[in-house]
C-alpha cells in the first residue's frame, strides 16, 4: 500500500489490504485472512541509483546489498538470483585473480540491473491514480496492466541469461 511518512499510518491497513487483494489467487486470501494489524508494518522506501562498481579488492556484493530494488515490480529476489547466477559464471571461468572476475560480474550486471531498478522505480503501481481514471480502470484491471508489463520486462533478460 502506498504510504508517505509524512502522513499517519491508515487506521485499518489489514482492511484495505483485504478489500484490495482478498480476492486473488489462494494463498493470498489465506495470508490475509490470518494476518492481525498487529503484523503490518509500515516502512518507507527510497529509490537509490545503482552504481557501477559493487565492490573492492576480492570484496563485491549481490543482490539488494549491491543494488536496493523498489518492490513495485516484485524484482529484488529475482535480480539476486541472476547475480549469483553471473558471479558463479565469471568466477568459474577462473585463471584471472578473483578480483577482476568480480569486477568483470559487476560490469556484466550493471546495464541490466540499472534498467530493472529504472523501470520499477517508474512503475505504474507508483503513480497517484486520480479517481476518475481509478473508476475507469479498476484495480483488478490495473493488477492484470502491471502483471503484463512485468511480464514484458521479464521476457528479455530470461533470453538474456
Amino acid at each position: 500500500m502506498r504510504w508517505s511518512p509524512t502522513e499517519p499510518p491508515p487506521a485499518a491497513p489489514l482492511t484495505e489490504l483485504r478489500r484490495r487483494f482478498g480476492h486473488w489467487a489462494s494463498p493470498v486470501p489465506e495470508v490475509l485472512a490470518g494476518g492481525s494489524e498487529d503484523d503490518l508494518g509500515f516502512f518507507g522506501h527510497h529509490w537509490n541509483k545503482v552504481r557501477q562498481v559493487w565492490g573492492e579488492g576480492r570484496i563485491t556484493l549481490v543482490g539488494d546489498a549491491a543494488h536496493t530494488m523498489p518492490p513495485t515490480l516484485g524484482q529484488g529476489a529475482n535480480q539476486t538470483l541472476e547475480d549469483v547466477w553471473v558471479l558463479g559464471r565469471e568466477l568459474a571461468k577462473g585463471g584471472d585473480d578473483p578480483a577482476v572476475r568480480l569486477r568483470a560480474y559487476e560490469k556484466a550486471r550493471y546495464p541490466h540491473i540499472s534498467l530493472v531498478s529504472r523501470l520499477a522505480r517508474r512503475s505504474p503501481a507508483n503513480w497517484r491514480i486520480p479517481p476518475l481514471i481509478g473508476r475507469l480502470f479498476p484495480e483488478t484491471s490495473q493488477t492484470a496492466m502491471l502483471a503484463r508489463f512485468s511480464n514484458r520486462l521479464n521476457a528479455p533478460a530470461a533470453q538474456a541469461l
